[in-house]
């Protein structure tokens, strides 16, 4: 008997020691179901990507965590930053929705003596530019075309506990009184196009008059950087911080390598893209057209504008987390072909006379 209570009480100290607090309620801690290490599950309803194309399933998806104090405020502090000194900590969501933080070996607890209630907040891919001040947290990001940027936060809710009491979270206390364990809930904060190619139809077309076109290469005018508020003031939002610029249109993590070649009322793919929301309704396709034309490539640039509208036929925003199908029809190339005819010489019913001095 003596010899398992001391070894709990062991325990508890290595708990108190890995913690930000030294001062631990030994009896409490005796029956502890909960070992106060931090745990976090990632929701499962959400598209993530995979390559860097968006797919359907998390597979060990790189995350940075931060773990703030509710209060809202001295989040720059040892007790309001949950895994201080670093400020945050990078991780990964498993297929089955565990996120693993730090290394193999790596354990974070919660301080079993302070009342300090923690939320978590998160982003993938891995940042950059990550900064911390007592009541915001911001990171900023690339805008390539092909990565899909997701931003998840975690809020307790109130636990009524068996002693009748409210118990707030997320903290070692809220878990001892039937707390569970924290989801971060994430969500797309991009845009995305899915590019389609479709052949227009020529109507009636002599042979060698019209000159089939293929798709050579898809950009999109738009910011290609972006700053994200992880946490504080507009939280889970991206704001343009880089150069307006063409972002291409990927298959997959490669962009376009070969044309795509098309077919008259054949919908084809022809890439996608994912990009700052556009809150006018409207982004500019950069398209270019390639023809073979007496065995020598030629190619067009085209600027194409493309505009939502909603069911109402009002023009609305494209909107983070929402994918939009765009469908471009493309005619060939129509041969300028004239014809000329020549009439003979006609007599002119008059004759001038006119005299030179």
């Amino acid at each position: 008997m003596n010899k398992k209570y001391l070894f709990i009480l062991g325990a508890a100290a290595i708990l108190a020691g890995c913690s930000n607090n030294d001062v631990v309620d030994q009896k409490e801690e005796v029956n502890i179901p909960f070992d106060g290490a931090v745990s976090l599950n990632a929701g499962s309803n959400i598209s993530i990507t995979q390559t860097r194309a968006v797919v359907s399933k998390w597979q060990d998806t790189p995350i940075r965590v931060w773990g703030l104090d509710n209060a809202g405020t001295g989040w720059n502090t040892a007790s309001g930053n949950l895994f201080s000194p670093a400020n945050y900590v990078d991780g990964k969501v498993a297929a089955d929705g565990k996120v693993k933080l730090g290394g193999e070996n790596d354990v974070y607890f919660y301080p079993l003596n302070s009342d300090v209630n923690f939320s978590f907040y998160a982003c993938s891919p891995i940042p950059t530019n990550p900064s911390l001040s007592s009541n915001s947290a911001a990171v900023t990001y690339n805008i390539a075309g092909n990565v899909d940027i997701l931003w998840g936060e975690a809020i307790a809710e109130d636990v009524l506990s068996a002693d009748g009491k409210t118990y707030s979270g997320y903290n070692a206390r809220y878990f001892r009184k039937g707390g569970t364990t924290p989801e971060l809930k994430f969500k797309h904060l991009l845009t995305q196009l899915q590019l389609l190619g479709i052949g227009g139809d020529e109507g009636l077309v002599e042979d060698g008059k019209v000159w089939p076109v293929s798709i050579k290469n898809i950009t999109v005018t738009s910011s290609n950087g972006a700053s994200l508020a992880v946490a504080g003031a507009n939280k889970g939002t991206l704001t343009a911080t880089g150069i307006v610029s063409e972002i291409p249109a990927y298959f997959g993590d490669n962009k376009y390598t070969t044309n795509v070649d098309l077919e008259t009322k054949v919908e084809k793919d022809a890439g996608n893209v994912m990009l700052l929301p556009s809150a006018s309704g409207s982004y500019i396709l950069n398209v270019t057209l390639a023809a073979m034309v007496n065995g020598q490539e030629r190619t067009q640039k085209n600027e194409v504008t493309i505009t939502y509208k909603n069911a109402e036929g009002q023009v609305s925003p494209f909107e983070a987390g929402k994918a939009y199908k765009v469908k471009l029809t493309i005619y060939g190339l129509r041969v300028v072909d004239i014809n000329a005819t020549l009439e003979e010489w006609k007599d002119a019913d008059q004759t001038i006379d006119q005299e030179v001095n």
